[in-house]
């Protein structure tokens, strides 16, 4: 059985929103990922993306925004039930690093030490900005700077 986060995002420059477009909010009851694009889409999000052109004239809603230092890709592991798409903010572009596991698994091979440390510095990364909820207040200030 294949895990399915296959990607995870750190966000090096700008910032990036996690949201959903309002006409789907209640068609997303389970699971969830982050939809870029990457190899952990799921079908269902294909389906979304493909009716993009149906969608450009609707709201979205903004959920989370990730600023820099900010990783994404593994909110539906600690959140069952968010299910949502990940942009470019409108402010100006954003600049990602993309970690695959795929690569995790190559390095495994020669250096298994390397692939500890890293999944530690993961897995404090994403317990850090949970505790402290940085998308979330992020997300706060954009809406009180207006």
């Amino acid at each position: 059985e294949s895990s399915p986060v296959q990607e995870l995002f750190l966000v090096l420059e700008g910032e990036c929103e996690a949201f959903y477009h309002r006409s789907m909010w209640r068609q997303r009851q389970t699971g969830g990922h982050s939809d870029t694009g990457g190899s952990a889409d799921n079908p269902d999000m294909e389906v979304a993306a493909q009716s993009a052109s149906t969608l450009s004239g609707t709201k979205a809603k903004t959920l989370l925004v990730f600023s820099p230092g900010c990783m994404f890709g593994l909110e539906h592991l600690t959140f069952q039930s968010q299910r949502h798409s990940v942009r470019c903010s409108k402010s100006g572009p954003c600049l990602l690093y993309v970690l695959r596991q795929s690569t995790m698994a190559e390095v495994q091979v020669s250096s298994p030490e390397m692939v500890k440390a890293l999944q530690k510095a993961i897995t404090n990364l994403m317990i850090l900005q949970t505790r402290l909820r940085v998308p979330q207040k992020n997300l706060e200030l954009r809406r009180t700077a207006r």
